[in-house]
């Protein structure tokens, strides 16, 4: 850790924290680093006029105050940013929010951790045109939705069952529905002596009379809520989507066609979508 990324720690520790948790102890573990190195920081800080030692705790200046406290505002905004839209806990949360603030650069980790969902917010946003679809009328959120892979038209499992994760993920905002879904390698054992292994490369969906393919993202496939048929089937409330889907696999298999059946009795809200 830099000489800046120390001072954001120090500043936002000796602002926010009350007077009896103010001690190098206590700061040494809020900025994960040894009192040896710490020490070396506090130094500079005195030299600047921005704290003072009292009774082994320590206090910012009235210079200090005036210096960490428009870095502390900042701070709670941006780190509130990285927990709700990257999912970081609180300490990782905090290192990110300061390194941004302080013109740091951010970790290679993270740097491809919001590539990839940038990827996917993309994906979402070609879906979501056109995926109005008034039969859902879902309240906005974000859905997990327990579904089958079956025959075209039934409701008997196909192979293909077996090639995704569950459940799927449904987004609901502004009228415009946006399925999630997430293929994993497959294994199918057709017989004794036939077994079929791969995993999904294309999925092509049916909207109206059109087929379109879907966007894709890594191993995630993005289909609008216009390509969900809703209706009711032995008193179940479920969607259909008309699909066909190649992949890459052990043996040559012509291309599958099939339903995704969404089970809409089982919704659960999601509680994290990434």
């Amino acid at each position: 850790m830099g000489r800046k990324e120390y001072y954001g720690y120090l500043l936002c520790f000796l602002y926010e924290r009350p007077r009896a948790k103010r001690t190098a102890s206590e700061a040494a573990k809020y900025a994960n680093a040894s009192r040896q190195t710490l020490y070396k920081h506090i130094a500079a800080f005195e030299d600047e006029g921005l704290l003072v030692k009292e009774d082994a705790v320590f206090s910012l200046t009235e210079k200090g105050r005036k210096y960490a406290a428009p870095l502390v505002k900042r701070l709670h905004d941006v780190r509130s940013f990285f927990e709700t839209d990257f999912g970081c806990n609180g300490t990782e949360a905090t290192r990110l929010a300061l390194r941004m603030l302080m013109d740091l650069p951010l970790p290679a980790s993270f740097v491809q951790k919001a590539a990839d969902r940038g990827a996917v917010c993309g994906a979402v946003n070609a879906a979501a045109a056109g995926a109005g679809n008034p039969n859902l009328a879902l309240p906005e959120g974000q859905y997990n939705v327990d579904f089958e892979v079956c025959r075209p038209g039934g409701r008997v499992r196909s192979m293909g069952d077996a090639g995704f994760f569950k459940p799927a993920k449904l987004s609901a905002e502004a009228g415009r529905y946006v399925l999630e879904l997430r293929a994993k390698p497959f294994h199918y054992q057709s017989g004794p002596d036939k077994s079929v292994r791969g995993v999904l490369s294309r999925f092509w969906y049916k909207a109206g009379d059109d087929w379109v393919e879907a966007k894709k993202t890594a191993k995630r496939w993005f289909v609008p809520g216009n390509a969900i048929e809703v209706r009711r089937e032995d008193n179940d409330f479920i969607g259909r989507v008309r699909f066909k889907a190649w992949a890459t696999k052990s043996c040559d298999m012509p291309e599958g066609e099939g339903d995704i059946v969404l089970l809409f009795r089982r919704d659960v809200p999601a509680d994290d979508f990434f």
